[in-house]
């Protein structure tokens, strides 16, 4: 939130329309209601709405990954190396279908 309100000061920003994107939203929603001079509007873009309950749904849609990437996920998530090439290929997966769905 800090850093925020460095950026506008340091643009000499006088008025600010922020927009939160999925994790960025909650950063963008704290230092909205801190009321700062010149917010003039804040957008929530896929925003995680309730901490408690994002663990369940991320699992619905991951669900929905082919069974074999959701084996890799699995495997590498227990085994700890979710460093290696192939837990990084079916993050790649999860991210093309659930992210982004652009290929540029």
């Amino acid at each position: 939130m800090e850093e925020l309100g460095q950026i506008q000061a340091a643009r000499g920003l006088r008025q600010v329309h922020l927009l939160g994107h999925s994790w960025g939203s909650r950063p963008a929603t704290d230092y909205a209601l801190t009321r700062p001079a010149g917010v003039v509007s804040l957008v929530l873009a896929s925003p995680p709405l309730c901490i408690p309950r994002w663990p369940d749904e991320l699992a619905a849609i991951r669900r929905q990954l082919p069974p074999e990437v959701q084996s890799v996920l699995d495997q590498h998530e227990r085994a700890g190396t979710t460093d290696s090439d192939a837990y990084q290929a079916a993050t790649m997966a999860f991210s093309k279908r659930h992210v982004c769905r652009l290929d540029p």
